[in-house]
């Protein structure tokens, strides 16, 4: 997993996160939240846990597909902890894991730049 494959094929690794930015821009539509609530429900855990889960929760924010500050900021918070608990023994450049311009490529293909705002690493929306 040495970023072979994307270097190889960067137009199937785009339609497959256009297809997954897609199904993250309808799963943040409030009005298609009880359909998402009882398709969940299909792997078994009943729909009144999923929406006690979910109560309260923006489906938009939660689900958003963007990989910014935040995003970056939490994964590098998780290396931090792991190493604290011995889980990890070296430090990973999680930077070097992340590449948003598929992300982007597809929010801008399917006009959705103004769905998910970005946020900051304290999670604190960036204003525009």
């Amino acid at each position: 997993m040495r970023g072979e494959f994307e270097r190889e094929h960067p137009e199937l690794v785009q339609k497959v996160v256009t297809a997954l930015v897609k199904t993250a821009a309808w799963t943040s539509e409030p009005a298609n939240r009880e359909t998402v609530l009882s398709l969940w429900a299909k792997s078994g855990t009943p729909i009144e846990a999923l929406r006690a889960e979910q109560e309260g929760q923006s489906f938009q924010r939660r689900y958003s597909p963007l990989l910014d500050d935040f995003f970056v900021e939490r994964y590098r918070a998780t290396v931090r902890e792991s190493r604290e608990l011995g889980l990890i023994r070296g430090d990973v450049d999680v930077a070097r894991w992340i590449e948003p311009k598929y992300v982007q490529a597809a929010i801008e293909q399917l006009s959705l730049q103004k769905l998910w705002p970005p946020y900051d690493a304290d999670n604190r929306p960036v204003v525009r």
